[in-house]
């Protein structure tokens, strides 16, 4: 899971950094996702 969503990362990064401004808001807002997810994650595990 974590390293599909950092290939996905990677291919937006090179996709989208110099194109268009909205890539990196994109790329930035799918960083803060996948540690929200992380974390998520974490914190199930936890209590299963």
């Amino acid at each position: 899971m974590r390293r599909l969503s950092e290939i996905f990362i990677g291919l937006l990064n090179t996709e989208f950094h110099d194109v268009h401004p909205v890539g990196e808001i994109l790329i930035l807002s799918l960083e803060a996702f996948n540690s929200f997810l992380r974390d998520f994650m974490r914190i199930l595990e936890v209590f299963l």
